[in-house]
C-alpha cells in the first residue's frame, strides 16, 4: 500500500521551524539530501521512501511518499518523531481507518490542532517513533 505522510507547522509564521532540524533528523538515511525530492537509504541501500523537502532558512512542512512499515525502518519513525518533538507541527496521513489521524509530539501542539481539524478528524500525542509508526500505518 502507498500512503502520502505530511508534517505541516501550525499556522502562523512563528510556528515555522528551521529546515536544519529536518536536515539533521534524516541526515544519516539521506546521503542525497537537498532540495526536492530524494529517496531514503537503510544501511547503504536505496529505499522506496520518497521525501520532498523545500529547503530553506525556515520551513512549514515536508512530505514523505511511502513511509516505510514500522518494523522495517524504527530508525525513520524515530527521526520523524525527533522532528515533531523539536517543532510546533503535527504529522497527517489522511484516510488510514477512515478519517484522517494526525499525531503530534507536544501536548500543547495538541491543544492548538482543533483550529486545523474537522471533527471527525482523530489526534494523538505520540511519545516516540515506535508510537507514532503504530498510529499512522498499523
Amino acid at each position: 500500500m502507498s500512503l502520502d505522510l505530511f508534517v505541516f507547522a501550525l499556522p502562523g509564521d512563528d510556528n515555522q521551524f528551521p529546515s536544519k532540524i529536518v536536515e539533521q533528523a534524516f541526515a544519516p538515511f539521506a546521503p542525497d539530501m537537498g532540495d526536492g525530492e530524494f529517496y531514503l537509504y537503510l544501511d547503504g541501500e536505496p529505499t522506496s521512501v520518497l521525501m520532498s523537502l523545500r529547503l530553506g532558512e525556515v520551513i512549514d512542512g515536508f512530505s514523505v511518499n511511502r513511509p516505510p512499515d514500522k518494523d522495517w525502518f524504527p530508525g525513520f519513525w524515530d527521526a520523524l518523531y525527533s522532528v515533531l518533538r523539536q517543532t510546533r507541527s503535527f504529522c497527517v496521513v489522511a484516510g488510514v481507518r477512515g478519517s484522517p489521524m494526525y499525531c503530534v509530539a507536544n501536548r500543547d501542539t495538541l491543544d492548538e490542532l482543533p483550529a486545523v481539524m474537522d471533527a471527525d478528524e482523530r489526534a494523538c500525542v505520540v511519545h516516540s517513533g515506535a508510537d507514532l509508526a503504530a498510529a499512522l500505518v498499523s
